[in-house]
């Protein structure tokens, strides 16, 4: 448990030094608990959107030769929409709206 605080304590005393030395550098007036919060958001940006791309990457469309393309979603967030895209998990019909449900 321990070793847990000290790690936690040395990742503050870096983001405090990294907001004293952005506060110099620029000249830019910004509260600490801002600054952490922007530096968060940048560090977690590139994960976060390769999340959403592998996420995204779930899902197929069916081919457009075939003349039962295009059923009813079979997810259920929405008002029975027609779709032709699959979901590669669990072999669904998924319409955009439960798509982006299911993304985030």
């Amino acid at each position: 448990m321990a070793s847990i605080q000290v790690f936690f304590n040395i990742l503050d005393l870096a983001g405090i030094n990294a907001w004293i030395l952005y506060k110099e550098t620029t000249g830019e007036q910004i509260s600490r608990k801002d600054f952490m919060f922007q530096l968060a958001d940048e560090l977690a940006a590139d994960n976060v959107k390769s999340r959403i791309e592998l996420k995204a990457a779930e899902f197929q469309s069916t081919s457009k030769n075939s003349p039962y393309s295009c059923k009813w979603c079979q997810i259920g967030y929405c008002n029975n929409n027609k779709s032709t895209t699959i979901c590669n998990l669990c072999k669904k019909y998924v319409c955009g709206k439960c798509t982006q449900k299911k993304l985030y």
